[in-house]
């Protein structure tokens, strides 16, 4: 059996040594692991976040098989000058392999992960870039926060907070006296009416670019908050695994940039 398709690099792992086990990120094939032979030479190419073509071969469809890899776009070596930007896409790409279903088809997270990863430009933009990426990623794995109206009263203005429990949006009335307990909504999230296009990276920055100053890296550090709480209590524990380390890392970095400003 033998197809043809581009993918993600998300992991490679050598084996032996003469070899790599790569797990891709495929455009029409899914989450896919397979044998790449010659460590050396592979290595550069089979680095987190690349954009690659690649050939799998394998005599049965449930084999490991083993990748032809072509470099595409060499994302990581032009994010190689930002420990930001490599730490985003290491969060990405582990936070991708612990909660995408091997071999299932994922063609809308695909092309999303992509254009974020070429789109890769100032820290900041990227950062926001990424805030929207979780976010859709949690509304594709089954639990989109619905920020539409107030879960209390129904009102559509001054939804400034999300239940924890239910991911639905509290106003600021309401949620004033149980403020301590409930998460904050980011500043730069896009509008409700803008919620049908999560999935569109691109259109969402462009269409709700904040003004980058020292109160953009605090709402970054909000939202990745918000999404590490939803991703770890409502998805990961439901399927008995944990947030990568790195993903951790990142706020990290997020809040070191903020006291250093």
């Amino acid at each position: 059996m033998e197809w043809n398709d581009e993918a993600i690099v998300l992991a490679a792992q050598k084996h032996e040594d003469k070899g790599l086990i790569v797990q891709l990120l495929t455009c029409e094939h899914g989450l896919h692991a397979g044998m790449v032979r010659g460590v050396r030479k592979q290595l550069p190419i089979c680095q987190q976040g690349n954009v690659v073509q690649a050939c799998w071969r394998g005599r049965l469809a449930e084999q490991l098989g083993s990748y032809t890899l072509e470099l595409v776009n060499p994302v990581a070596a032009k994010a190689m000058q930002s420990r930001v930007r490599l730490t985003m896409i290491s969060a990405l790409t582990a936070l991708l392999t612990r909660t995408m279903q091997e071999r299932d088809p994922h063609p809308e997270i695909y092309v999303m992960v992509h254009d974020f990863l070429i789109g890769l430009e100032s820290d900041l933009m990227a950062l926001v870039a990424y805030c929207h990426l979780e976010r859709a990623l949690l509304s594709y794995l089954g639990f989109g926060l619905n920020l539409t109206e107030c879960a209390a009263t129904g009102a559509k203005e001054n939804l400034i907070y999300v239940s924890p429990k239910t991911g639905r949006a509290v106003c600021a009335e309401a949620g004033e006296p149980y403020k301590a307990k409930l998460l904050r909504v980011p500043d730069f999230w896009p509008m409700p009416e803008a919620a049908g296009d999560i999935f569109d990276i691109n259109k969402l920055v462009s269409q709700n670019t904040p003004v980058e100053n020292p109160a953009l890296l605090a709402d970054i550090l909000c939202s990745l908050n918000v999404t590490r709480y939803f991703l770890e209590h409502h998805v990961l524990e439901v399927i008995g695994r944990r947030l990568p380390n790195i993903r951790y890392q990142l706020e990290d970095r997020v809040a070191g940039m903020i006291e250093t400003r």
